[in-house]
């Protein structure tokens, strides 16, 4: 008698339980796409030639030597996803069945105009508009012979997959979305192709890694496991990612009080308890998803202010070597090293962003000067060892200058995002206070006019 009772009490609890359990599973989604949405929303876009280790974003064309096919448009491309559905009508109801889906894609270069990388798009997640869409209607169909709509639903793949080939019609794309028929018939097929071609404009965000010497490539991290690729832009990509959350937020938070109320009625007392739990589950899960978000903007301006550092660092080092390449020739080299050495001693003295932004002041106008001096002793110009070094200090010079705009850009969205409500209870609570930026002034604006 005992065990009927507690047997058809469990009973009676599974059901709720299986609500609650696929409450929190999709809470814990909405978790996830939210931490993608602000990873989008917080990580600066780099330029590619100054791409620093670790999680980066890039924005660039696409370049490639080897290209894939497309399955059914046979369009040249460097990655795609093919999906293929049938409508099934029943007593029980009708949904769009898949019957072949396939993902493919080969490694590629990113051009943003600054320089290339190489983005190895295993493992990605594709976020692809829709490029080619084709319909298999029994409808369009109906005047065909008896034969040939037997084939279409026989037994040998082959025959069938040959006849919808050729009675495919394709459809217009319209903003990435093609135009299904309003009308749909049990039987209909269709056929969606999303595709990466050349010289597209793609959206990557992924961690950054050395293939070889000299060339970086963009992949899935080991540690931090974000890896989109999109020919979306940034906001569209963003306000995709918000629908997702809000909609398994919404899911989830509805089947969890659906299958909290069912299963802690037997249990009445519980159920307050209950309630307080998950008001204060949604409030740990708002106050993690603020936190998580201003610690990453707080490391991205150091991880950015750090890649700063070892530029100058290495500017300070090749310096007295291009100086040195010149010995002999000009009565200012003393002074030149002279001051070379101060300014590194200043560099190392300095306190905060303004003594830094100071020292590179007077850096940047030390080699401005020396190339305008330079330029009097063309016997100089044809060294090779002095061309060398001066191509190297332009390159440091350029990458000290897209990432001196990387830093700026993520003290900006720091101090915004510590301002705005909610963030701003969160941030006093951790005692964070805006970051300055690397300012530049007018004086020193100016490229350095290096002539080889």
């Amino acid at each position: 008698m005992i065990s009927t009772i507690l047997i058809g009490n469990i009973a009676k609890m599974f059901f709720p339980l299986v609500l609650l359990c696929s409450g929190i599973v999709f809470l814990y989604d909405a978790y996830k796409k939210n931490k993608v949405k602000y990873l989008i929303k917080d990580t600066p876009t780099s330029k590619i030639r100054s791409v620093a280790m670790g999680l980066s974003e890039i924005y660039g064309s696409v370049k490639s030597n080897e290209l894939l096919k497309t399955p059914i448009s046979k369009k040249e491309c460097v990655c795609y996803e093919y999906l293929k559905e049938r409508f099934i009508s029943s007593k029980n109801g009708s949904h769009w069945r898949k019957l072949e889906s396939k993902k493919n894609s080969v490694e590629f270069i990113v051009d943003d105009g600054t320089g290339e990388i190489i983005i190895s798009p295993k493992k990605a997640q594709f976020l692809l508009n829709v490029k080619y869409a084709s319909y298999f209607s029994c409808g369009f169909n109906i005047n065909k012979s008896i034969d040939n709509i037997k084939t279409a639903f026989s037994f040998n793949k082959d025959k069938q997959n040959k006849f919808i080939l050729d009675n495919l019609k394709e459809l217009e794309i319209v903003n990435g979305r093609p135009k299904f028929p309003l009308a749909v018939m049990n039987g209909d097929i269709r056929i969606i192709e999303k595709y990466v071609a050349l010289n597209d404009n793609v959206y990557v965000i992924g961690t950054v890694g050395v293939k070889e010497k000299d060339k970086h490539i963009i992949k899935k991290g080991n540690h931090e496991k974000t890896f989109v690729i999109s020919d979306k832009t940034e906001k569209e990509l963003i306000k995709i990612f918000k629908k997702k959350v809000i909609l398994a937020f919404i899911f989830g938070f509805m089947l969890s009080v659906v299958g909290a109320i069912l299963f802690f009625v037997l249990w009445f007392i519980m159920y307050l308890y209950f309630i307080l739990l998950l008001i204060f589950i949604i409030l740990l899960f708002c106050f993690v998803t603020i936190y998580n978000s201003l610690i990453r903007l707080k490391n991205n301006i150091e991880k950015a202010w750090c890649n700063i550092d070892v530029l100058l660092k290495q500017r300070f080092d090749e310096i007295p070597n291009l100086i040195n390449t010149v010995k002999g020739y000009s009565k200012y080299e003393k002074k030149l090293l002279s001051d070379v050495t101060k300014i590194r001693t200043n560099y190392g003295h300095a306190k905060d962003i303004h003594d830094v932004a100071k020292v590179n002041e007077n850096a940047h106008s030390l080699i401005s000067n020396f190339f305008m001096t330079v330029e009097k002793y063309p016997e100089i110009k044809a060294n090779k060892n002095f061309l060398n070094l001066q191509k190297r200090v332009s390159v440091i010079e350029n990458m000290i200058a897209d990432r001196r705009e990387y830093f700026n850009d993520s003290v900006m969205l720091y101090n915004t995002r510590i301002e705005q409500i909610p963030y701003n209870i969160i941030a006093k609570m951790l005692k964070y206070n805006t970051k300055e930026l690397f300012v530049v002034e007018d004086g020193h604006k100016k490229k350095v006019n290096i002539k080889i």
